[in-house]
């Protein structure tokens, strides 16, 4: 297989057909890459089929799917800062033209992950009232608590979600109202119904 570097791009392309320099099919220009208004070789289905051999090739080593991986990551972000206008346009167009679908679409997300909704909230009241913020690991909670409401002492139904008045929530045991922290000695397990009938108490 030639190297890709090694095949000369097709120069003065003034004419409408060129033989690819793999298959030695004469093929039109629109069948090639162009750079700088240069068609390149080989011809669009001859490179696809390099790369899809290529691909396969490593497709099982792990190393090779991690630098692919990387690699496209690093082009989109490329891409995007080189492109932010059109980036931003496009997004904004296909909000405006999806709120239903998008407001749904988020609403579900928040129903499967109460527990991610509550802490980005609770720290974000955290911060905003100037209180000391660490991580909160919940499952941590979960296990140094051994699953039980520290309010009324009875074990937590860990299957039932918000806002069953039944499911788990993280209290605080100093309420940030009263100048309490948000971090692991300050917060312990309660129940849904529990923790508001405490409130900032």
């Amino acid at each position: 297989m030639a190297n890709l570097r090694e095949q000369a791009d097709v120069k003065n392309d003034t004419s409408d057909v060129k033989k690819c320099s793999k298959c030695d099919a004469e093929k039109p220009v629109q069948e090639y890459y162009l750079s700088k208004g240069r068609a390149q070789q080989p011809c669009k289905p001859c490179r696809r089929a390099i790369s899809l051999e290529y691909y396969r090739r490593n497709a099982s080593d792990p190393d090779f799917r991690a630098r692919r991986s990387a690699q496209g990551a690093r082009a989109d972000k490329k891409w995007r800062q080189k492109n932010s206008e059109y980036v931003s346009a496009r997004l904004a167009a296909y909000r405006e033209g999806n709120k239903t679908a998008i407001a749904e679409q988020y609403r579900k997300w928040r129903l499967a992950n109460a527990g991610a909704v509550t802490e980005k909230n609770q720290r974000r009241r955290a911060r905003l009232i100037d209180a000391f913020v660490a991580p909160v690991d919940r499952d941590e909670i979960w296990v140094r608590d051994d699953g039980t409401c520290k309010i009324c002492d009875k074990q937590i139904d860990r299957s039932l979600k918000w806002p069953h008045p039944q499911s788990v929530t993280i209290d605080h045991v100093i309420p940030l109202a009263l100048g309490g922290t948000h971090e692991p000695d300050n917060v312990q397990l309660a129940h849904a119904v529990c923790n508001s009938r405490k409130g900032d108490r």
